[in-house]
């Protein structure tokens, strides 16, 4: 594809705006290709979340329920006894579930994967992008775009 597109933009073909937008929709069908069949699974993730905030929401509640009669009320244990209980690991460990609960993406791919996949479509592009556009100006551009 890469070759074709610089043949054509050498014996210009393409005119600048017209290159940018083949381009910028290459980029977007290799996205689609890849990362397209990973949104089949946003319907099943968004109802295991969904589920998965009642049923540890119910658990959570009863959890923290006992906790505040056990160190709240009773005062059974002095702070080092608190620190120490079995139950301050059990309530972190559900604030762990939760957050993992709520970071679930309905489409499972961070962005640091999809720039990676858009720049591996975007690579073979380059000999083209320089036809049209000086290199120095496009590193440029790449470099304020990273920082």
């Amino acid at each position: 594809m890469g070759s074709v597109l610089r043949y054509q933009a050498l014996h210009s073909v393409f005119s600048h705006e017209s290159l940018t937008i083949v381009l910028v929709l290459w980029v977007m069908v290799v996205l689609l290709i890849f990362v397209g069949p990973l949104a089949l699974f946003g319907p099943k993730l968004n109802h295991l979340r969904r589920v998965g905030y009642l049923q540890y929401a119910s658990l959570a509640h009863l959890q923290a329920e006992q906790f505040h009669e056990k160190w709240v009320h009773g005062r059974q244990a002095h702070l080092g006894e608190l620190l120490a209980a079995r139950e301050m690991g059990a309530l972190t460990g559900l604030a762990h579930t939760f957050d993992r609960l709520r970071r679930t993406r309905l489409v499972p791919v961070d962005k640091t994967t999809l720039v990676e996949v858009a720049a591996a479509a975007a690579a073979p592009m380059l000999p083209v992008i320089i036809t049209r556009v000086p290199l120095m100006e496009l590193l440029k551009v790449i470099f304020h775009a990273l920082f």
